[in-house]
């Protein structure tokens, strides 16, 4: 040994050492991980039928209650769609056994917008879509209503409605 030099090992002689020093620890780790993982001692199950008592069994054997929802339209909300009104009692559109008229029905109609090109104008009728000469179905509050599209014009849109004498010309609303 060469008491106050510094030892000098190469590059190789270097890597060969330090994974030695690897393999030992890693060794010396797996034997200690080894040794704590072994499983306890359990006891023997028991020979023959398991044998419970009287109170344990009861509480085994008993029903389990089923759920009660008690739902009350005035009050309760859906919990998954609180703005919904699925749950609640539809109000009665009119009197039972009148059916509701063609004026009431087209109260319910109205010009949403205009689309298409002005060789082609279209309207927007209740979010249906029309070309003048075309008869569309309207869902209007309180049922349908078969509309036929006379005319587009600049500002307006001239129908006729099924069962309704006459034209009748819409506009768009003012304002939002």
């Amino acid at each position: 040994m060469i008491p106050n030099e510094q030892l000098v090992l190469s590059s190789s002689a270097r890597r060969i050492v330090g994974l030695a020093l690897a393999g030992v620890l890693g060794l010396a780790l797996l034997s200690r991980a080894a040794q704590t993982n072994q499983p306890a001692a359990t006891a023997a199950p028991p020979a023959g039928p398991v044998v419970r008592p009287a109170a344990e069994l009861a509480t085994l054997m008993t029903a389990i209650p089923k759920s009660e929802f008690v739902f009350e339209a005035e009050v309760s909300k859906d919990p998954f769609f609180p703005k919904s009104g699925r749950l609640r009692p539809a109000a009665p559109a009119s009197a039972p056994g009148t059916a509701p008229t063609p004026q009431d029905l087209t109260s319910g109609l109205a010009l949403k917008g205009f689309l298409g090109s002005p060789t082609r104008p279209l309207a927007l009728l209740n979010n249906r879509t029309c070309a003048p000469g075309e008869e569309v179905l309207v869902k209007v509050p309180g049922g349908q209503l078969k509309v036929r599209c006379v005319e587009i014009r600049q500002k307006s849109v001239v129908v006729t409605v099924e069962g309704e004498p006459g034209r009748k010309e819409l506009f768009l609303r003012a304002g939002p």
